[in-house]
């Protein structure tokens, strides 16, 4: 893990070296760094653009916009009404697409509640990059559809929201 210190709620519980402690962000300790790592993992901060010279995928935790599209695995925030109800891909993609309302600024205004990646879900979709990475990721028949079916949306406007 490269970067600054890590605060806030989503401190990462261990002790991992971090390029602040010996190096300067943006100096040549950190693309030496960089050069060696497999995969990126980022909350989509910006750091992750130093994936791009190395060709190396990027992994996207508690991604807040729905139609972040070209990454290696995203795994999104979800949103909830202010009544608690959580919101559908449909339904975020309507408001995104149709009504020109972007989640993330409508949580910034108090509309909607963000709910952020839980640390079982983060373990998870870690074992799933480093499967990826090393080709050994499988899918099985019931994620092949749903992602097939999702693709086919995005592709085909016309039956996105009915």
């Amino acid at each position: 893990m490269l970067g600054s210190s890590d605060v806030g709620r989503s401190h990462v519980p261990r002790n991992l070296p971090r390029l602040s402690e010996f190096g300067s962000l943006g100096g040549p300790h950190e693309v030496a760094l960089a050069s060696g790592c497999e995969y990126f993992w980022t909350d989509n901060v910006g750091a992750w653009w130093l994936a791009l010279p190395f060709n190396r995928p990027v992994l996207y935790t508690d991604d807040a916009r729905p139609l972040g599209i070209g990454k290696f695995v995203t795994y999104h925030v979800q949103y909830r009404t202010l009544d608690g109800d959580l919101l559908t891909w449909r339904q975020l993609l309507y408001r995104e697409i149709v009504e020109g309302r972007a989640p993330m600024k409508d949580a910034g205004r108090g509309e909607l509640v963000m709910v952020k990646n839980s640390p079982e879900e983060i373990v998870a979709v870690h074992q799933e990059m480093i499967e990826r990475v090393a080709g050994t990721y499988r899918e099985d028949a019931q994620t092949r559809e749903l992602r097939d079916s999702f693709n086919h949306f995005l592709v085909d406007g016309n039956d996105l929201f009915w």
